[in-house]
């Protein structure tokens, strides 16, 4: 799942363009500067709000960011520097936080707490609790690494990468996805390589069928 950041209000995130290329309705749950473990929450979102009258084939794409993201709900650990004017700690209840090793006000939670071990362990449990939760809804899952390949992390055997972009081996992120870019002034993919993303998703979906 991505949020489409950047994009202008008249363009769409992929998975916008690809149910528009499969005919197919849309929930959109994803948010801006989400990590891996918040795909847990993201989908039970978007499985409350499936029609409970649905009679028509459920799929969900999951896009897998940086392992260097994380969450947690705390009352004193700040949201981020962008919610320090209108929203600083500490809270009355806890709060869900996007932890970003590039956030200042994060620092101190990876310098104490972050490791690879740790990443590896919440993505590896992350993917099995999505991939568990799909088989238990009769979803079809479809998976793939973002913008950079994460050699570092193995995922466990009881991952099912055959519904994964290139079966996991690679990410979206390569020469022609760097080629289709129009948009130079942003940082975060743009129109074009959404584009991109949802045709290879709708590759993934017809080769996994």
């Amino acid at each position: 799942m991505a949020n489409g950041a950047e994009l202008d209000n008249d363009e769409l995130p992929f998975a916008a363009v690809l149910a528009r290329q499969l005919n197919a309705g849309y929930i959109h749950v994803a948010e801006d500067a989400s990590s891996i473990p918040h795909l847990v929450l993201q989908l039970k979102t978007a499985i409350d709000k499936i029609p409970k009258d649905n009679t028509q084939p459920v799929l969900a794409t999951f896009l897998l960011t940086s392992l260097d993201r994380d969450l947690m709900w705390s009352t004193t650990t700040p949201k981020g520097t962008g919610f320090m004017e209108s929203n600083p700690p500490p809270y009355n209840a806890p709060e869900l936080v996007y932890l970003n090793g590039h956030d200042p006000l994060h620092r101190d939670w990876f310098l104490e707490y972050h490791s690879e071990e740790l990443s590896s362990y919440r993505t590896n449990t992350t993917i099995l609790a999505l991939q568990q939760m799909c088989r238990f809804h009769n979803i079809q899952d479809h998976w793939a690494w973002a913008w950079t390949m994460e050699n570092s992390v193995q995922l466990w055997p009881e991952v099912d990468t055959s519904r994964f972009y290139l079966n996991g081996k690679s990410s979206m992120k390569d020469s022609e996805f760097d080629s289709v870019k129009v948009n130079r002034r942003i940082g975060h993919p743009d129109q074009q390589q959404h584009n991109l993303m949802a045709s290879r998703f709708a590759n993934l979906i017809q080769q996994t069928r």
